[in-house]
């Protein structure tokens, strides 16, 4: 046991220096938890964080006027997904398509959860915004899955926006409560 230590931090290792002129190195971790944990912990927190976005986005789906009832993104990307990859069977009764979106909207949440994990920069409801825009701005018009959220009604694009802050907000508390949030170490 070393007593009078003198503690003193270089870099990321404690050096301790005892009145005997002992010498003990510990290397602590930098990062937190290692990427793995984090990815996920983020994929956990993203699926999770899908739930309460579904929810609002059936709230307020239903806000909406009439002649704007039409299924909401996630049902039209599954749909056009099985019918780009000769999958129409798949999604022939509506049963099977409430399940297929399911699965596709949960495992997209999932896997932008895994995402938002890793870089502790960017959080909650500035990353859920990054994702609307990257999907509806980006790569579904650029894949030609959807029309770009600029030519949709300005309640829908409203719509998806707040379910989106909606999502991110909820990961951010999940990552941070389930200790996948390396920047609050």
């Amino acid at each position: 046991m070393l007593r009078n230590d003198l503690a003193t931090r270089v870099d990321d290792v404690d050096v301790a220096v005892a009145e005997e002129n002992a010498v003990l190195i510990r290397l602590r971790p930098r990062y937190g938890p290692p990427a793995t944990s984090r990815i996920v912990t983020g994929a956990l927190a993203g699926l999770l964080s899908t739930v309460p976005m579904s929810a609002a986005m059936l709230l307020m789906y239903r806000l909406l006027p009439r002649e704007e009832r039409y299924p909401l993104p996630p049902h039209q990307i599954t749909v056009e997904v099985a019918e780009r990859v000769d999958q129409e069977q798949l999604v022939d009764e509506p049963a099977e398509v409430a399940v297929a979106t399911g699965a596709a909207h949960f495992g997209y949440g999932a896997a932008a959860g895994s995402l938002y994990a890793l870089p502790s920069a960017v959080k909650g409801a500035a990353f859920s915004l990054f994702v609307w825009a990257g999907s509806y701005l980006g790569w579904l018009p650029a894949v030609g899955l959807l029309p770009p959220a600029t030519e949709h009604p300005p309640r829908r694009t409203l719509l998806m926006i707040l379910a989106h802050l909606v999502y991110g907000a909820t990961l951010g508390v999940l990552v941070a409560r389930f200790g996948g949030d390396a920047s609050r170490r």
